[in-house]
């Protein structure tokens, strides 16, 4: 036993003659800056997440954002403005039929349909407006208008040529005019261009005029007539199969320019 003690105490006097002893490395601030600057920029080189981990800023950076900082002046209002319109964006989205213009589809009755028909477009008004002439309403000098009566027809035909039919339901009603060249030379007409909007009324009841690609439509018509010569026009209009009963009472109107007049015929 005493002989395993003495073994222990020379391996303990062994190991603490062997231990060397120094004394602690003192290091300035400025030194231990330099190290911990170049210790991050060795991280900084070989770290692939560097943009989630933290960046070494210099001076000259620091005070260059500090700048930018200070100049910073955001405009009064414009977060208001913004959340107002984020707002009535949300309004919009919220109520849809709010934002929809209330004459969206008013002209769509009176487009022509692939069918060969036109929708009508039939309302109850009271026949207003200063009274005008079809000869002072087409202006044009050498030629008279004048009106040559109207009819009831399930359907209307041009020449052989273009055959249209009402809506289901509907009949049209045939309004006929003849321009008369009463000059001694051909007078070219153009009534395209002058914004012609016809309604006759029957009962109290108006209807506006189809637009149609019809030659002889008198909204739309195009052509010559020689010296002494005639020219037969048309305008149709949809009504209820039983609302043309009686066309005594017949009158037409024609708006023009944000004016309206009604013809005499």
């Amino acid at each position: 036993m005493p002989k395993k003690i003495s073994i222990l105490m020379a391996a303990i006097l062994l190991c603490v003659s062997l231990t060397g002893c120094t004394s602690m490395i003192s290091l300035t601030d400025e030194e231990e800056e330099e190290i911990a600057i170049y210790t991050s920029s060795l991280i900084s080189k070989y770290n692939r997440n560097q943009t989630n981990g933290l960046t070494y800023i210099s001076e000259q950076r620091r005070l260059e954002i500090e700048e930018l900082e200070a100049s910073y002046h955001p405009e009064e209002g414009t977060e208001e403005e913004e959340l107002t319109e984020d707002e009535n964006l949300e309004n919009s989205l919220d109520n849809p039929e709010d934002s929809l213009d209330e004459n969206v589809g008013a002209t769509v009755d009176d487009e022509l349909r692939t069918d060969g028909s036109v929708n009508p477009t039939n309302t109850v008004e009271e026949v207003t407006g200063e009274t005008i002439t079809l000869t002072e309403l087409v202006g044009k000098t050498g030629i008279s208008v004048s009106y040559q009566g109207a009819a009831a027809a399930t359907h209307y035909g041009s020449d052989g040529v273009f055959d249209l039919s009402p809506t289901k339901g509907y009949q049209f009603l045939v309004m006929n005019f003849q321009l008369k060249n009463t000059s001694s030379s051909a007078v070219p007409v153009d009534l395209s261009g002058l914004g012609f909007v016809f309604r006759a009324t029957v009962d109290g009841v108006t209807a506006r005029a189809d637009q149609t690609i019809l030659l002889d439509d008198l909204q739309t018509f195009e052509g010559s007539i020689p010296a002494g010569g005639t020219q037969n026009l048309v305008l149709l209009f949809q009504y209820p199969n039983s609302g043309l009963s009686d066309l005594s009472n017949l009158s037409l109107r024609v708006d023009q320019g944000g004016n309206t007049y009604t013809v005499v015929l």
